[in-house]
């Protein structure tokens, strides 16, 4: 029931504030704003899914808590480097490298749009955790 609620709240969010940065910036300011909104939600999303994959297979391992320095390091940089999180930096590299291509890119705009993905994901999950969906 989340899944619909947060993504048409995330919606609402991200055409409001496309909305406020059009009058600011026009539509070369919306272009920076969506890509670095849908930018960073995917790279959050990405790395949510990679942490959700590798926590549900150590489930069902049945893996202990103890484990060496090492190994701890080991897993930590598994985690950092999973196929979900390279995957979604490379669609924010890609966003970036076409708005930077075609001469389109302002560094205010775009980062606007990564504080307020970032705002936003943090108000679902505050609102989630808080029994609100």
């Amino acid at each position: 029931m989340c899944q619909i609620q947060c993504s048409l709240i995330l919606l609402f969010i991200n055409i409001v504030s496309a909305i406020i940065v059009y009058f600011f910036q026009a539509f070369q300011g919306v272009l920076n704003f969506e890509g670095g909104f849908l930018g960073f939600f995917i790279v959050a999303l990405s790395s949510y899914y990679g942490v959700k994959k590798r926590l549900d297979l150590r489930k069902q391992n049945g893996e202990k808590e103890e484990k060496q320095k090492f190994q701890k390091f080991a897993l930590g940089l598994e985690m950092s480097f999973n196929v979900w999180r390279l995957g979604g930096y490379g669609v924010l590299l890609g966003i970036l490298g076409t708005l930077l291509f075609l001469h389109l890119f302002n560094g205010l705009s775009f980062l606007i749009g990564v504080f307020v993905s970032s705002l936003s994901s943090a108000l679902l999950r505050f609102l989630n955790n808080h029994g609100k969906f």
